[in-house]
This record gives structure tokens, sequence and C-alpha cells, in this order.
């Protein structure tokens, strides 16, 4: 049996943003699969919890 674990990150908000993502994982040996970044036209309200 094998595992498999490569992160996709959301809210990416820029090009700096992503290349400290990237340094963070290298020491785990995880590339990242994908990235949404951030639409600040896009929200979702707070809930509050």
């Amino acid at each position: 049996m094998s595992s498999c674990c490569a992160p996709i990150h959301n809210c990416v908000g820029s090009d700096r943003h992503l290349e400290l993502l990237k340094d963070a994982l290298e020491p785990l040996q995880l590339q990242i699969v994908g990235i949404l970044r951030r639409q600040d036209n896009i929200t979702i309200p707070d809930r509050g919890i």
C-alpha cells in the first residue's frame, strides 16, 4: 500500500507568497499540485464560529 500527499493551496496572494509556500514544503519533499489565486471580488462571509 502506498500513500500520496500533495497540497493544493488556495488564496495565494502573490508570486512571493507562492515561493514562501514552496520553501516551507521543500524539507517535507512535497510538491504543490495546484494553486488558486486570491480574488478579492470572490468572498465567503465569515460565519463567526
